[in-house]
């Protein structure tokens, strides 16, 4: 375990609240050969259960009956015949295309623009995107009608295939995966009552689901993994604080500390975790400040060093994103409301911070997500609100300027966009068309 991690551990085991996971009964389906998380069991109904628990009622649609009726099903679908490997050959929708954007790619590589969820009876919200090196595509988005967390993966090349997670609010959150391929992802669950929820899915399948903070509300939350398996959710607790959340082994209590408790922080969180295993959060600071908030937790460090990156007198530092480079320079995509643009931000590992417009046209810098590639340069998406587009930026390696494109101007698209770069220099982008209430992707040659 990362020297950050044994000090942090110390710390909270002394300071911090600490929070007993709790899995729900019928959330959590049987894995492959009946795998079932710690001390509980698969019985014959399909589902984990802690010993002498009844067994769970499912309904002719494999649902489950909650007490208030809602069905869902932690298991992957059945109805629908789509299967959850990825190398399964099922096709999603007939109207499901690719179609080129204006500027297609070089070198047999094409820029593409298509449906994963399309014209069935969900309402697709909040996208989360990670891209695995080896062409391994994971996604978890809100099926807002049915009040679903919903996952959907392949592999580069074959077919998407659909899981369903368990309830869930239509809320902001976030999403990652691990260096052995397993998924994280904070969520809002929203039954028997919203709070702050974990979901893991190990590579062979099969969902763990926990609470993390039951008294919070948890509007916004962002999720990163270091190469420890330690999980950190940074959350804006009740609208009110930026709490940071750790779980050192699975399935053990979460440990939560406070981030920044001064006036009224945290909305639109984003964690990355930078070299030696550095976190690096970017965040608003809201009330009468308005401000672009970031924090640090160094290794060998206990505490975080909240500062306002951003202070100027226009109000700004909303819809953060953030990513970390190779060097431990923190990148950080955010709005500016007042002048109704993007803005960027840098901050070294020596403290050096450089402020900047990444895109001057008018309404937009919201929704934004952020990328460094390999070599050093930087990829945003973000929605243009004005003309309710997807827009996507990027600053070449070295460079001062962003070149800004229409990613797709087909409705009312672009919100919620998650980004991620792959090892040749593709971009894809997971976003939400909310004409449609359909999950769309995008991929734009280098």
């Amino acid at each position: 375990m990362a020297p950050l991690r044994l000090v942090a551990a110390a710390a909270l085991l002394l300071a911090a609240s600490c929070y007993t996971p709790s899995i729900e009964e019928c959330t959590v389906a049987c894995g492959p050969g009946g795998a079932c998380p710690f001390e509980m069991t698969c019985r014959g109904d399909g589902f984990c259960h802690a010993d002498e628990t009844p067994l769970c009622a499912v309904g002719g649609d494999g649902g489950v009956n909650l007490p208030d009726a809602r069905r869902f099903d932690a298991r992957p679908d059945t109805a629908d015949a789509r299967p959850n490997t990825p190398d399964a050959a099922v096709m999603i929708d007939a109207r499901q295309h690719d179609a080129r954007m204006p500027d297609a790619g070089n070198g047999g590589c094409v820029d593409t623009v298509g449906f994963i969820e399309d014209g069935d009876d969900e309402d697709a919200t909040f996208a989360n995107l990670t891209f695995v090196e080896g062409g391994h595509e994971h996604i978890t988005y809100i099926d807002e009608r049915n009040g679903l967390l919903r996952y959907v993966h392949r592999v580069v090349g074959g077919d998407w295939s659909f899981e369903t997670v368990g309830p869930a609010a239509a809320q902001l959150k976030g999403q990652t995966v691990d260096s052995h391929g397993g998924v994280h992802v904070a969520f809002t669950q929203s039954f028997p009552t919203p709070r702050l929820a974990y979901a893991y899915r190990p590579p062979a399948g099969g969902w763990r689901i926990e609470t993390v903070d039951d008294t919070a509300l948890a509007i916004d939350a962002a999720i990163a993994v270091d190469e420890d398996g330690v999980v950190n959710i940074v959350y804006w607790y009740n609208q009110s604080d930026l709490l940071n959340a750790t779980q050192f082994l699975a399935g053990t209590d979460w440990f939560i500390e406070p981030i920044d408790t001064e006036g009224t922080v945290g909305e639109h969180p984003a964690i990355a975790i930078g070299p030696g295993g550095a976190l690096h959060v970017s965040y608003r600071v809201g009330g009468s400040r308005l401000d672009l908030g970031y924090a640090r937790l160094l290794p060998l460090l206990p505490f975080w060093d909240p500062l306002l990156l951003d202070s100027t007198e226009d109000n700004v530092g909303a819809y953060t994103a953030i990513a970390v480079d190779r060097q431990g320079t923190a990148h950080i995509a955010y709005s500016d409301f007042t002048h109704e643009n993007l803005k960027y931000a840098t901050i070294a590992a020596n403290g050096t911070r450089r402020l900047a417009t990444a895109d001057e046209t008018r309404f937009t810098g919201r929704f934004n997500s952020i990328a460094v590639d390999s070599r050093g340069g930087v990829h945003i998406s973000t929605f243009d609100y004005g003309l309710q587009d997807l827009r996507y930026l990027t600053k070449a390696p070295g460079g001062t300027n962003f070149r800004p494109r229409v990613v797709d101007s087909a409705g009312n698209v672009g919100r919620h966009s998650s980004l991620a770069v792959d090892s040749l220099g593709v971009v894809h982008i997971a976003y939400i068309d909310d004409g449609r209430g359909d999950l769309k992707y995008a991929t734009i040659c280098p």
